[in-house]
Protein backbone atom coordinates (compact mmCIF):
# COMPACT_ATOMS: atom_id res chain seq x y z
CA UNK A 1 0.00 0.00 0.00
CA UNK A 2 1.12 3.62 -0.43
CA UNK A 3 1.49 4.07 3.31
CA UNK A 4 3.99 1.21 3.48
CA UNK A 5 5.96 2.58 0.50
CA UNK A 6 6.07 6.06 2.06
CA UNK A 7 7.34 4.57 5.32
CA UNK A 8 9.95 2.46 3.53
CA UNK A 9 11.34 5.38 1.51
CA UNK A 10 11.04 7.94 4.33
CA UNK A 11 8.63 10.31 2.54
CA UNK A 12 7.30 12.09 5.62
CA UNK A 13 5.12 14.59 3.72
CA UNK A 14 3.36 11.82 1.78
CA UNK A 15 3.02 9.71 4.93
CA UNK A 16 1.46 12.67 6.77
CA UNK A 17 -0.91 13.32 3.86
CA UNK A 18 -2.06 9.68 3.86
CA UNK A 19 -2.64 9.65 7.62
CA UNK A 20 -4.62 12.91 7.48
CA UNK A 21 -6.77 11.33 4.77
CA UNK A 22 -7.61 8.35 7.00
CA UNK A 23 -5.08 5.80 5.81
CA UNK A 24 -5.05 2.81 8.15
CA UNK A 25 -1.84 2.95 10.19
CA UNK A 26 -2.48 -0.59 11.51
CA UNK A 27 -2.77 -2.17 8.06
CA UNK A 28 -0.42 -5.09 7.50
CA UNK A 29 1.82 -5.02 4.45
CA UNK A 30 4.79 -7.11 3.29
CA UNK A 31 5.79 -9.87 5.72
CA UNK A 32 2.78 -8.97 7.87
CA UNK A 33 4.34 -5.68 9.01
CA UNK A 34 2.75 -2.28 9.56
CA UNK A 35 4.10 0.97 8.19
CA UNK A 36 5.68 1.70 11.58
CA UNK A 37 7.40 -1.70 11.61
CA UNK A 38 8.80 -1.01 8.15
CA UNK A 39 9.98 2.49 9.15
CA UNK A 40 11.85 1.07 12.15
CA UNK A 41 13.37 -1.70 10.05
CA UNK A 42 14.53 0.78 7.37
CA UNK A 43 15.71 3.30 10.00
CA UNK A 44 13.40 6.07 8.78
CA UNK A 45 13.55 8.32 11.84
CA UNK A 46 11.35 11.02 10.30
CA UNK A 47 8.45 8.59 9.88
CA UNK A 48 8.89 7.17 13.38
CA UNK A 49 9.04 10.68 14.87
CA UNK A 50 5.87 11.66 13.04
CA UNK A 51 4.00 8.61 14.32
CA UNK A 52 5.11 9.29 17.91
CA UNK A 53 3.91 12.90 17.70
CA UNK A 54 0.63 12.06 15.92
CA UNK A 55 -2.75 11.45 17.54
CA UNK A 56 -2.65 7.84 16.30
CA UNK A 57 0.55 6.91 18.17
CA UNK A 58 -1.21 4.63 20.67
CA UNK A 59 -3.01 2.74 17.93
CA UNK A 60 0.22 2.29 15.97
CA UNK A 61 2.26 1.10 18.96
CA UNK A 62 -0.36 -1.43 20.08
CA UNK A 63 -0.09 -3.57 16.94
CA UNK A 64 2.13 -6.62 17.56
CA UNK A 65 4.24 -8.56 15.13
CA UNK A 66 6.05 -11.89 15.18
CA UNK A 67 9.83 -12.11 14.91
CA UNK A 68 11.37 -15.60 14.89
CA UNK A 69 8.25 -17.05 16.47
CA UNK A 70 8.29 -14.56 19.36
CA UNK A 71 6.05 -11.64 20.20
CA UNK A 72 7.46 -8.27 19.19
CA UNK A 73 6.08 -4.72 19.34
CA UNK A 74 7.15 -1.34 17.96
CA UNK A 75 8.33 -0.24 21.43
CA UNK A 76 10.52 -3.34 21.81
CA UNK A 77 12.06 -2.60 18.40
CA UNK A 78 12.73 1.02 19.34
CA UNK A 79 14.39 -0.05 22.60
CA UNK A 80 16.85 -2.15 20.60
CA UNK A 81 17.51 0.26 17.71
CA UNK A 82 16.44 3.78 18.70
CA UNK A 83 16.48 4.16 22.50
CA UNK A 84 16.10 7.95 22.25
CA UNK A 85 12.82 7.53 20.35
CA UNK A 86 11.71 4.82 22.79
CA UNK A 87 12.24 7.38 25.56
CA UNK A 88 9.89 9.77 23.75
CA UNK A 89 7.21 7.06 23.72
CA UNK A 90 7.69 6.57 27.48
CA UNK A 91 7.42 10.34 27.96
CA UNK A 92 3.97 10.20 26.35
CA UNK A 93 2.91 7.73 29.06
CA UNK A 94 4.00 10.05 31.88
CA UNK A 95 2.01 13.22 32.60
CA UNK A 96 2.49 15.76 35.40
CA UNK A 97 -0.30 18.19 36.23
CA UNK A 98 0.21 21.02 38.68
CA UNK A 99 -2.69 22.64 40.51
CA UNK A 100 -2.92 22.88 44.30
CA UNK A 101 -0.97 19.64 44.45
CA UNK A 102 1.24 17.97 41.90
CA UNK A 103 -0.35 14.92 40.29
CA UNK A 104 1.53 12.37 38.20
CA UNK A 105 -0.43 10.14 35.84
CA UNK A 106 1.35 7.07 34.51
CA UNK A 107 0.19 4.59 31.91
CA UNK A 108 1.98 1.23 31.95
CA UNK A 109 0.24 -0.20 28.90
CA UNK A 110 3.33 -0.33 26.68
CA UNK A 111 6.00 -1.48 29.14
CA UNK A 112 3.71 -3.90 31.00
CA UNK A 113 1.91 -5.40 28.02
CA UNK A 114 2.26 -9.13 28.64
CA UNK A 115 -1.43 -9.63 29.36
CA UNK A 116 -2.48 -7.55 26.38
CA UNK A 117 -1.44 -10.33 24.00
CA UNK A 118 -2.96 -13.80 23.86
CA UNK A 119 -1.89 -16.75 21.75
CA UNK A 120 -4.28 -17.70 18.95
CA UNK A 121 -5.04 -21.40 18.76
CA UNK A 122 -7.42 -21.44 15.81
CA UNK A 123 -5.51 -21.77 12.50
CA UNK A 124 -7.93 -19.45 10.74
CA UNK A 125 -7.29 -16.71 13.29
CA UNK A 126 -3.52 -16.87 12.78
CA UNK A 127 -3.88 -14.81 9.61
CA UNK A 128 -5.37 -11.83 11.42
CA UNK A 129 -4.76 -9.89 14.61
CA UNK A 130 -8.05 -9.87 16.47
CA UNK A 131 -8.44 -7.22 19.11
CA UNK A 132 -11.13 -6.54 21.64
CA UNK A 133 -11.63 -4.27 24.63
CA UNK A 134 -9.63 -4.78 27.77
CA UNK A 135 -9.67 -2.81 31.00
CA UNK A 136 -6.18 -3.94 32.04
CA UNK A 137 -3.33 -1.42 32.14
CA UNK A 138 -5.11 1.74 31.07
CA UNK A 139 -7.86 0.97 28.57
CA UNK A 140 -5.48 -0.78 26.20
CA UNK A 141 -6.38 -3.15 23.42
CA UNK A 142 -6.09 -6.88 24.02
CA UNK A 143 -4.59 -8.47 20.91
CA UNK A 144 -4.55 -12.11 19.92
CA UNK A 145 -1.34 -13.00 18.14
CA UNK A 146 0.01 -16.31 16.81
CA UNK A 147 3.02 -17.99 18.39
CA UNK A 148 3.59 -15.28 20.99
CA UNK A 149 6.50 -15.99 23.30
CA UNK A 150 5.75 -14.52 26.71
CA UNK A 151 9.02 -15.37 28.42
CA UNK A 152 10.42 -13.04 31.03
CA UNK A 153 13.32 -12.23 28.71
CA UNK A 154 10.85 -10.80 26.17
CA UNK A 155 9.52 -8.17 28.59
CA UNK A 156 10.29 -4.59 27.43
CA UNK A 157 12.18 -3.79 30.63
CA UNK A 158 14.23 -7.00 30.35
CA UNK A 159 15.16 -5.95 26.83
CA UNK A 160 16.31 -2.62 28.26
CA UNK A 161 18.48 -4.48 30.77
CA UNK A 162 19.88 -6.96 28.24
CA UNK A 163 20.65 -4.16 25.77
CA UNK A 164 22.27 -2.04 28.52
CA UNK A 165 19.82 0.82 28.00
CA UNK A 166 20.31 2.21 31.51
CA UNK A 167 18.83 5.62 30.67
CA UNK A 168 15.55 3.94 29.76
CA UNK A 169 15.53 1.87 32.95
CA UNK A 170 15.93 5.09 34.93
CA UNK A 171 12.91 6.69 33.26
CA UNK A 172 10.28 7.70 35.88
CA UNK A 173 7.75 5.33 34.29
CA UNK A 174 10.09 2.32 34.62
CA UNK A 175 11.14 3.25 38.15
CA UNK A 176 7.50 3.62 39.22
CA UNK A 177 6.61 0.20 37.78
CA UNK A 178 9.58 -1.47 39.48
CA UNK A 179 8.68 0.18 42.79
CA UNK A 180 5.06 -0.94 42.44
CA UNK A 181 6.05 -4.54 41.62
CA UNK A 182 8.50 -4.65 44.51
CA UNK A 183 5.93 -3.31 46.99
CA UNK A 184 3.09 -5.57 45.84
CA UNK A 185 4.81 -8.76 44.65
CA UNK A 186 8.59 -8.85 44.93
CA UNK A 187 9.37 -8.25 48.58
CA UNK A 188 7.19 -11.05 49.97
CA UNK A 189 9.00 -13.98 48.23
CA UNK A 190 12.32 -12.16 48.74
CA UNK A 191 11.97 -12.00 52.53
CA UNK A 192 10.51 -15.52 52.71
CA UNK A 193 13.61 -16.83 50.92
CA UNK A 194 15.87 -14.68 53.08
CA UNK A 195 14.39 -16.03 56.32
CA UNK A 196 14.60 -19.59 54.97
CA UNK A 197 18.32 -19.13 54.28
CA UNK A 198 18.86 -17.60 57.74
CA UNK A 199 16.98 -20.47 59.39
CA UNK A 200 19.18 -23.10 57.76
Amino acid sequence: CPIHLAAKKGHVDIFEYLIKNKADITKKGPKNKTALDIAIEKEQRGIIQFVIESDAWKTAFRVPSIENGALDTPLRKLIRRFPDLAEEVLDHCYHVTEDEKMHVQMQFEFIEDTYNYKTVVNKKQKEDFIHFASDKFGNGELYKTPYSNKSVQNHPMMIMANERKLDLLQHPLCLALMKYKWAHYGRIPYFVELFAYLAF
